[in-house]
């Protein structure tokens, strides 16, 4: 179960969304410092979640282009690991099933991204910043319910709201503009 099982529409919608990924304009926010340094030996670790700042409006996520707002439907569910450094590194993000993290997908910026490249937009100093997103399709593993594959493609979609908020960003520029 996952990204593609919903039906038939979903499919087409989440086809389009992705294809668009590479053409149209992404954007982020003012970065927030990683709540701890990354060690080399990354896949023995479980990466610490960070707590994104929470105002009357919800919750923030701060990048280098901006802040964007958490889909309020992940309520606690999502765990955000900023991996952010002068401008460049990933937000990731995680759901969580039987206590194991479950990598949603993450958010690229600067020069070191991965997976498709969604545009740039201006850093604090009016410097473009590129941003991409890796995402692939969650594959239900051993030992999940249906419920808990359901659950982690409901927590992917969120992505849909992030990218609506990039696409808005002020001096967005898609990668097709470019």
């Amino acid at each position: 179960m996952g990204l593609f099982q919903k039906n038939a529409v979903q499919r087409v919608l989440v086809i389009i969304l992705v294809a668009a990924l590479g053409i149209l304009p992404l954007s982020a926010c003012d970065k927030e410092q990683p709540a701890q340094d990354q060690t080399a030996s990354e896949d023995s670790s479980t990466p610490a979640a960070n707590s994104p700042e929470e105002d009357e409006e919800g919750k923030k996520i701060s990048t280098p282009v901006g802040d964007l707002e958490c889909p309020t439907d992940w309520g606690d569910a999502v765990q955000i690991v900023d991996n952010v450094s002068s401008d460049e590194g990933s937000i990731d993000f995680y759901g969580s099933v039987n206590n194991k993290q479950v990598k949603l997908f993450s958010l690229w910026f600067g020069g070191g991204t991965q997976g498709h490249v969604l545009g740039t937009a201006p850093d604090s100093s009016g410097s473009p910043v590129t941003i991409s997103l890796d995402i692939s399709e969650v594959e239900k593993e051993d030992g999940w319910t249906d419920d808990d594959a359901s659950r982690m493609n409901d927590l992917q979609e969120g992505v849909n709201d992030l990218l609506d908020q990039i696409y808005r960003l002020n001096g967005f520029e898609s990668s097709s503009n470019q």
